[in-house]
């Protein structure tokens, strides 16, 4: 029997979901506005469209509220430092000694979905596929394996956007977790995939290259696509403990079932 792993080495996620519409009660987004730093509130302001800004205003308040939760500090009291590529993580001041809550957000203008380890890089991205997929982008930018897999499905429009919609979310959680956002040349690594594992292939000695990620993609909804990527210390493909729970900050939070379509580990 081989030796048993310390917890230590599994990664634990929570995936925090709201969506905008339970969100809409005046005295909530009034108490979601208190929430935010004059900087957020200014960038509140600038905002064109409501719509715009009540996703805005409902994704500061639910990370303020999960980590103010997490850390025990007052939600508005929490500060964010950015890293080189404006990656936000709780400013060390401030926060309790040793305490340390990498946390991932992504939102669409309906969805928001917070992704919150301990002392793991974490990464996670939401798409709606209301919108027509930008099917050039993946032909002319993705790794040569993925724009093959998308021209072998140009006859079938509808499995093509899904096949598109799922490399996207993929790749934009990865460059998230590594913290190199959009500065990643999205052909430097890939993704090959079947109807229920991830293959990441990419090189050695880059961000994406240089770690051991577990990855996994679900569908929030019939209309959306989401993805997470966790660093992990195993490289037996263990999955992490992921749990999933459903809140609309200051209100309620429920435990919320997950349905992984596809991973690079079962879970």
């Amino acid at each position: 029997m081989p030796p048993s792993v310390p917890d230590d080495t599994v990664p634990q996620v929570t995936l925090w979901t709201v969506r905008m519409g339970d969100c809409h009660d005046e005295d909530l987004r009034a108490a979601y506005l208190a929430l935010l730093a004059p900087a957020e509130q200014a960038r509140l302001a600038r905002f064109v469209f409501e719509q715009d800004r009540h996703a805005y205003l409902v994704s500061r308040a639910l990370v303020r509220t999960v980590l103010g939760q997490l850390t025990g500090l007052p939600p508005q009291d929490l500060s964010f430092d950015a890293g080189p590529q404006g990656k936000p993580a709780l400013a060390s001041s401030g926060t309790p000694a040793g305490a340390s809550w990498p946390f991932n957000l992504t939102h669409t203008r309906d969805l928001a979905i917070l992704a919150v380890t301990q002392d793991r890089a974490v990464g996670v991205d939401v798409e709606s596929m209301d919108r027509p997929a930008p099917i050039d982008v993946g032909l002319r930018q993705f790794a040569p394996l993925e724009s093959r897999a998308l021209a072998d499905l140009a006859g079938s429009p509808d499995a093509q956007a899904a096949h598109f919609w799922s490399l996207w979310t993929l790749k934009e959680s990865l460059i998230k977790a590594t913290g190199q956002g959009l500065t990643t040349p999205l052909n430097r690594f890939g993704f090959a995939l079947t109807p229920d594992t991830v293959s990441l292939q990419c090189h050695p000695h880059t961000p994406e290259g240089d770690s051991t990620w577990w990855l996994a993609q679900w569908q929030p909804s019939e209309r959306h696509m989401a993805a997470l990527c966790v660093e992990t210390l195993r490289s037996d493909g263990a999955a992490p403990l992921v749990q999933a729970v459903y809140t609309v900050p200051l209100r309620q939070q429920r435990p919320l079932a997950l349905h992984i379509s596809r991973s690079s580990g079962a879970i």
